[in-house]
């Protein structure tokens, strides 16, 4: 196994369907079943939601929403990703994000990581009805703050950075002005909620169109309703 930083980090090859693993120490032994299940299309045949971990590469099983969500990646025709933008405080040990514990929700892990500067995201579904959910928080906190953590540099500034976007999936606007830091108290997790038909081969685009700043966004959940 390779160690790095006391932490152990091991490959499974999970196989569709039933997983079982056992991992075991001189004093402790552990087993977990975790069901695996493969996209090889975004066909909403298999599965009825569909959750992104956007601006992360791990999975996140969220009981809140009662999603495993999928690690983000650029864009792929036929699947899904980033057309633009960039991960949040990204550095070489992999971590990235913010390191705070967001309020408002219980799933602190997809709120920390996210896409700065993102404008653009598709995904390709079919065609249906949907609700679509995007979860966002502003990473910047009040300079007071900083002092106390050392690990942030880019969220370490006395000049905040304004930031505000409009929201839209595909033509349908969503919010008009977001202002993260002006509507919402600090490290507050946001969920913004829409109904959309989507017609034809089209898909679905998230668009974060700038008004001011850099546009951020932590995950998206699709849930097909006929």
């Amino acid at each position: 196994f390779t160690v790095e930083n006391d932490v152990v980090m091991v490959e499974f090859p999970f196989k569709n369907g039933t997983n079982k693993i056992k991992v075991v120490s001189e004093n402790a032994l552990e087993e977990k079943t975790i069901q695996v299940r493969k996209l090889t299309a975004l066909d909403f045949k298999t599965f009825d939601r569909l959750g992104i971990n956007v601006g992360s590469h791990f999975y996140f099983v969220d009981s809140e929403h009662n999603t495993t969500f999928v690690p983000d990646q650029s864009y792929q025709q036929g699947f899904y990703g980033y057309m633009n933008g960039q991960v949040l405080n990204a550095r070489k040990e992999n971590h990235q994000g913010i390191p705070y514990n967001i309020k408002n929700t219980t799933s602190d892990p997809l709120f920390q990581t996210m896409l700065e500067g993102c404008t653009s995201y598709k995904v390709n579904i079919p065609k249906g009805q949907y609700r679509v959910r995007l979860f966002f928080v502003e990473p910047q906190i009040k300079p007071v703050e900083n002092v106390y953590n050392l690990t942030n540099p880019s969220t370490e500034t006395e000049n905040k950075k304004q930031r505000i976007f409009d929201v839209y999936l595909n033509k349908q606007l969503v919010q008009k002005n977001l202002n993260l830091a002006a509507e919402y108290p600090e490290k507050y997790g946001v969920i913004l909620a829409a109904i959309i038909n989507i017609e034809g081969q089209e898909g679905l685009t998230v668009i974060l169109k700038p008004i001011e700043g850099e546009p951020v966004i932590s995950g998206i959940l699709i849930e097909k309703i006929n």
